[in-house]
This record gives C-alpha cells, sequence and structure tokens, in this order.
C-alpha cells in the first residue's frame, strides 16, 4: 500500500486551523481596538467619582446643621419682613458651606481632596410644605442641592430632608 502524504483529512484540518487563526486574530483586533478608545473613560470615570463624593461629603455637612440648628434656619425663613437681618442671618447660616472662608467644612473638603477647584451649595435649600406660623410644632421638608467641581466635571447631588422643630 502507497501513502500519501497529503491527505484530504489534513488539507481539511490546516483549513480548519487557518480559519480559527484569523478568527481569533480579528476578535482580538477588535478587543484591542475597544480598549484603546476606552482609555479616557476610567480617569474622566475616577474625575466625575471625586466630584461626587466632594459633593455628597458636603451635603451631609449641610444635613447635619440643618438638623441640629433648624431653629435658625427657621429665623431666617420668618425674618422676611426685615431683609437686612434676613441677610445678615442667610450669610452667616451659608458661611459653612463657603470654601473661601478658612474654617468652614466646604473648605476642610476641598483640601482633603486635591483637585476640587469649587464647592458649595447649588441653590438656596427650598421649603416643602412649610407650616404655618403660630403651630407649636412644625414638620417640613427641606430639599438641600450640593455640587463638588473636579477637574472640570461638574456634580450635583439633591436630597429631601424632613425637619421637626419644636417652639
Amino acid at each position: 500500500m502507497k501513502t500519501r502524504f497529503f491527505s484530504r483529512r489534513r488539507g481539511i484540518a490546516i483549513v480548519i486551523v487557518l480559519l480559527l487563526s484569523v478568527a481569533l486574530l480579528a476578535f482580538l483586533g477588535v478587543l484591542f481596538t475597544r480598549t484603546v478608545s476606552q482609555r479616557g473613560t476610567h480617569s474622566t470615570l475616577e474625575d466625575q467619582a471625586k466630584a461626587l463624593l466632594g459633593a455628597k461629603a458636603l451635603l451631609q455637612a449641610a444635613i447635619y446643621k440643618y438638623r441640629v440648628l433648624p431653629s435658625d434656619f427657621f429665623r431666617i425663613k420668618e425674618e422676611e419682613g426685615d431683609p437686612i437681618k434676613q441677610n445678615t442671618l442667610y450669610q452667616a447660616w451659608v458661611a459653612d458651606f463657603d470654601a473661601s472662608y478658612a474654617s468652614s467644612p466646604a473648605r476642610a473638603i476641598q483640601d482633603s481632596v486635591p483637585g476640587i477647584t469649587d464647592i458649595g451649595l447649588a441653590t438656596w435649600p427650598s421649603i416643602v410644605n412649610f407650616s404655618k406660623p403660630g403651630m407649636q410644632y412644625k414638620q417640613d421638608f427641606m430639599r438641600v442641592r450640593t455640587y463638588a467641581v473636579y477637574n472640570g466635571f461638574r456634580k450635583e447631588i439633591e436630597e429631601l430632608v424632613e425637619l421637626h422643630v419644636t417652639q
């Protein structure tokens, strides 16, 4: 019997191996191009996460202040007739959320996360369902929104806080 060096089975096996090699090479090429195109995504996500971390930290400080000293906040709302007194109380209240003051919590947060360029209250907390004057017990909801900017990415976070004030 004579054996043939190149049999049909061997030829089919070489073709199948070449096809699998080309398919694997194409898959690796697609995988590599997607990885290269997403290189900036990881640093972008990190910057956004740090901005969100700063905003969340200031939000927690704001909620703590509102819960510990709610009567001062309500005094600002009650002084609507005297704009000078109301502005003085407002400036004293907001000083903790302004990073330009060296002793403010906002400044401490900004110093603890290098790269945060701006941090503060996005809007003055709005009262939802403000209680009627003359009530002995007040139950109000306040919408608090803070922001932080890290390497050009601004992130805002908002929370609804329930306050109880007894006069």
